[in-house]
């Protein structure tokens, strides 16, 4: 019974593919045939190295490998014949990774072509014809090359110069094998992104459009990645707000944090709210290298307070009193009395205005201080 209906799967597989052929599909019809011919040819091979009972048992307990195998070529078959190429493509690649051999590269090959991948298709069926396990035979032999060179009829090019020229250069986002100051790739055509980088660098992207047969040149010149000086920044007390400005650049952090800037001058500006309008400048850095910056901010804040104090007791409070004590002063005292007030509450406000004032419009004091750790190379906070 085994044996009957694998016979009855192997003569559809080879006639599923055959009717397809007279159709005029000739690439993957191709493709399937071979998979049919390479199961009509396996078993032939058994059965003249064993008994009539021999061969039966063999064919009608196949190994579970062996099964699956043809179940998947079959598959194939059949997937390819319904134009469903994606699906086809798997299962051959199932069943090569059992049964690898120059069969089932061919007709990965000739699915690649179908799906107009012509870059793998010339890749396979190269490989199928190097290939000594179940060779193709010569009738095989011929049509893979005539496939071959359709193939890279269609098979564009891209011809990439990198500088410097031991950048790596990634086409859709797979690295290519490529060497040398010359990097020419074939791609199918299309449109495809070119990556190129190199340690120390920026990276280059670049898209390009290519007609079937097209070869292109594409230079490509890396700029080297701008120097970056790590500078950890402190302040004094915690939690300061630091602004370091250049031309073209502004970076507002709060300390502590640690900051990647480029070698340049550098204005600092600190303050103990994230609000414009509380920064203050605290001078100017030149940042050339990994360094530590503190920053100091010293508060003013308890002499501004006495400062309006003075104003509000010696300026208004003190005077007051001492002009209300005018009215109170008897006749009899005469005017020296009042001249006395008078000139004491003067003079009290002049000096409450005159120190009072000052003080409390004081700023606060800020300043830094920029320091190159005894090793240059160590980006560690200090």
């Amino acid at each position: 019974m085994r044996l009957a209906l694998t016979a009855l799967l192997v003569a559809l597989a080879v006639q599923l593919p055959m009717a397809v052929r007279a159709q005029g599909e000739a690439a993957v019809p191709s493709a399937e045939a071979s998979g049919a011919e390479g199961a009509g040819d396996a078993e032939p091979d058994e059965a003249d190295e064993s008994s009539d009972e021999g061969e039966e048992s063999a064919e009608s307990d196949p190994s579970d490998e062996d099964a699956t195998y043809w179940h998947l070529v079959r598959a194939a078959i059949r997937e390819s014949s319904a134009q469903r190429y994606d699906e086809a493509l798997a299962l051959f690649r199932r069943a090569h990774a059992i049964r690898p051999s120059a069969r089932t590269l061919r007709g990965l090959g000739m699915v690649h072509y179908a799906r107009a991948d012509y870059v793998d298709a010339v890749d396979r069926l190269e490989r199928a014809l190097a290939d000594t396990r179940r060779p193709l035979n010569a009738e095989e032999r011929e049509e893979a090359r005539l496939l071959i060179a359709e193939a890279r009829a269609y098979v564009a090019r891209v011809r990439v110069f990198p500088r410097p020229i031991a950048a790596v250069v990634r086409v859709d986002g797979v690295r290519s094998d490529a060497r040398g100051p010359v990097r020419d790739i074939p791609v199918n055509p299309g449109r495809h992104q070119l990556v190129v980088e190199h340690p120390g660098f920026v990276s280059a992207e670049r898209f390009v459009e290519l007609e079937p047969g097209q070869v292109a040149d594409l230079r490509v010149d890396l700029e080297a990645e701008p120097e970056v000086a790590h500078v950890y920044v402190t302040s004094e007390p915690e939690g300061l707000w630091i602004r370091l400005a250049s031309a073209g650049r502004d970076d507002v952090c709060q300390a502590p944090c640690d900051q990647e800037l480029s070698p340049g001058v550098y204005a600092v500006a600190l303050a103990d709210e994230a609000r414009e309008e509380r920064f203050m400048l605290a001078g100017r850095a030149v940042v050339q290298e990994t360094s530590t910056l503190r920053v100091r901010l010293r508060s003013r804040r308890r002499l501004r307070r006495i400062g309006w104090a003075m104003q509000l007791v010696l300026g208004v409070v003190v005077p007051a009193v001492l002009f209300g004590s005018i009215a109170a002063v008897d006749d009899d005292a005469g005017n020296g009395a009042v001249v006395g007030l008078a000139s004491s509450a003067v003079g009290l406000h002049a000096i409450g205005l005159a120190v009072g004032i000052p003080m409390s419009t004081v700023s606060d004091r800020a300043d830094f201080e920029l320091r190159v750790p005894s090793h240059p190379l160590d980006d560690s906070p200090p």
